[in-house]
């Protein structure tokens, strides 16, 4: 058996346990560290054995560790394998609280990603609301709740969807000029295809506003890319309806204009738009009966009025046409091509007074920053009999290449009277003949 270690003084002891000699001597009083002496004349030399030493402080660590250190103690010394357990334990401790931390900081995120998601959906259901309207003002409503719901969660792809549409069909009111709606609802209907490439919805809008470009070809594919991913999507076959009947497909749009009233009758424009195909297909009892079923579920819808009024003008009742489009204007449908319309029926009907106060009340709208559209103009200026100032406004039209003045190949009744000016030869010149689109 090897030979057993001795301290032997209170200095080695203290050096075993890295102490100061006061803090063992204590320990001895208080803990009963296992101290030996020997008696001699001068008086009594300590010494203990390291072994002693150790189990004593295996017993009393605990204890002893719990206590303040005295003011001259070094950092007390852990046995290795106690020093590695602590470590382990305090590292697994910081390890949970790091790991606590970082889970509230992800359900924290978590949870106000989903608050926008919910606040941004609601700012887009919002929107469709008012763009159902089919009105200028719903038209703002609808655009300023798309922005909302944009800012809120630029990533809500429907969002985008609901804002190019909207600019889409401002353009198409004559609300807002071409070269200002047309390239941003691009945009806004391609972010939303980027952001969710599955979502038929969005697939639709940028259709529609591909179309409103001119770009016919890529708009059907877009829209058959739509419909194929959203089958369900009503909006989609209410629109390639309108497309259907612009290629004379009429028996094929009219089959989409009924699939999105059975998707979602609760729309009333998917029939005044079934009523626009059926007319535009010479089905003029079943335009009618459309737009009277729409007219006892929907009455303040004003576009069912603007569509009588267009049937009860191809019936030569323009009196009942004009008291249907001063409906449609009452109901909040004051887009400048009605307006106009308005005063050119004002004036069929013997009423000079009722076309210039049309005349006024686009200038109005031009001078508080609204947009009048060409053609919107050469129709009221046309019924009040100034023509000089139809042609001026036929020529800026030419020069900006706007789409509406290929239509003065076959102009309608308002600007028909035209054609007894003698500048018309230079008209139909310019834009080709008549048929010449």
């Amino acid at each position: 058996m090897s030979e057993r270690r001795r301290l032997e003084s209170w200095k080695e002891i203290a050096g075993h346990l890295n102490r100061t000699v006061r803090t063992v001597q204590r320990w001895e009083r208080e803990h009963g560290l296992p101290v030996h002496r020997l008696q001699r004349h001068k008086g009594a030399t300590v010494y203990a054995y390291a072994d002693e030493v150790d189990a004593w402080w295996t017993r009393a660590e605990t204890e002893i560790v719990a206590e303040p250190a005295d003011d001259a103690d070094p950092p007390r010394r852990a046995r290795p394998r106690m020093a590695m357990a602590a470590a382990i334990v305090i590292a697994a401790l910081a390890t949970i609280g790091m790991v606590r931390v970082q889970l509230r900081s992800w359900q924290r995120t978590a949870n106000e990603a989903s608050a926008r998601t919910i606040e941004s959906n609601h700012l887009y259901a919002r929107g469709r609301e008012a763009w159902r309207l089919r009105t200028p003002t719903g038209f703002e409503q609808a655009r300023d709740a798309f922005e909302a719901g944009i800012a809120v969660d630029p990533r809500n792809a429907r969002a985008h969807a609901g804002l190019a549409d909207t600019l889409s069909l401002q353009e198409a009111f004559g609300l807002l000029p071409a070269v200002q709606a047309l390239p941003r609802a691009r945009e806004s209907a391609e972010r939303a295809v980027q952001l969710d490439p599955t979502l038929g919805e969005a697939h639709a809008s940028l259709a529609f506003a591909l179309w409103e470009q001119g770009d016919r070809e890529r708009a059907m594919s877009e829209m058959e890319r739509g419909l194929s991913l959203d089958p369900q999507y009503a909006t989609g076959h209410h629109w390639l309806a309108l497309f259907l009947q612009q290629y004379s497909r009429r028996d094929e749009a009219i089959v989409h204009a009924r699939r999105a009233i059975e998707l979602d009758p609760l729309q009333p424009v998917f029939w005044t738009d079934l009523a626009i195909v059926l007319h535009g297909a010479g089905r003029i009892d079943e335009a009618t009966e459309v737009l009277t079923a729409a007219a006892a579920r929907h009455p303040r819808f004003p576009e069912i009025y603007v569509q009588q009024a267009k049937l009860a003008r191809s019936a030569g009742d323009r009196r009942r046409a004009l008291d249907l489009l001063r409906r449609a204007l009452a109901l909040g449908d004051n887009r400048p091509i009605m307006i106009a319309q308005i005063g050119c029926l004002e004036r069929q009907v013997g009423n000079p007074g009722g076309a210039r106060e049309a005349m006024q009340l686009l200038r109005q709208i031009e001078s508080g920053g609204g947009h009048v559209p060409g053609q919107a103009m050469a129709i009221a200026l046309a019924s009040t009999g100034d023509n000089d100032a139809v042609f001026a406004v036929i020529d800026q039209g030419v020069a900006a290449g706007e789409p509406w003045v290929a239509d003065m190949a076959h102009p309608d009744e308002c600007l028909a009277p035209l054609r007894h000016d003698p500048r018309w030869p230079l008209v139909t010149h310019v834009i080709g003949g008549p048929g010449g689109r």
